[in-house]
């Protein structure tokens, strides 16, 4: 039976990789094949979201398992929140991915690439990627009153004697302009 709020999503992976899984100790996940896979998901939630934003398109190819065909393959229901479903849908359409057993795959497959090139210290090596992810976006984002001076910029620039447009949002008036 599945608790309200859990979607079940079906997988197949190599014996490998599940082998792989199972031995991870990961503190706050269920000992489960299915407990594992979120936790490990839940904890790169950063680069889920960077690749979602700056990620290139897969243009729906598909991707092989594994390139030897004799390999066993295993069945894997995972019990993704709702939330944690969606996301991962939502990257899935607009990077355009062949399928979301594929995505999740190559994330869980990065992970254990993590994992085999920095062994225990590879949650500190993501924690101090995604530290640094978030220094650089926020030198990014630009602030109100810059953002207003573009928009100036370009109001000079359009066609019409009253060159007219409507900046009405949450954070915008269009009194603000008198401002710059």
């Amino acid at each position: 039976m599945i608790e309200s709020g859990l979607h079940e999503f079906h997988i197949i992976m190599m014996n490998t990789m599940k082998k792989d899984l199972k031995t991870l100790k990961l503190s706050g996940s269920r000992n489960s094949l299915s407990g594992i896979i979120v936790r490990i998901i839940s904890l790169i939630d950063p680069l889920v979201m960077k690749e979602h934003q700056w990620g290139r398109q897969r243009m729906s190819l598909y991707r092989a398992l594994s390139p030897c065909h004799d390999e066993k393959r295993e069945h894997v229901h995972v019990y993704f929140t709702e939330e944690m479903y969606r996301k991962i849908k939502l990257l899935h359409a607009d990077l355009n991915f062949y399928s979301i057993a594929q995505l999740v795959r190559w994330l869980l497959e990065l992970f254990l690439a993590m994992v085999e090139r920095y062994g225990n210290s590879a949650l500190e090596e993501f924690e101090k990627r995604f530290k640094q992810w978030g220094i650089e976006e926020k030198g990014l984002q630009q602030s109100h009153r810059r953002n207003l001076r573009q928009l100036s910029k370009i109001v000079q620039h359009l066609r019409g004697q009253h060159r007219l447009i409507s900046i009405y949002t949450i954070h915008y008036s269009p009194f603000w302009i008198l401002r710059l």
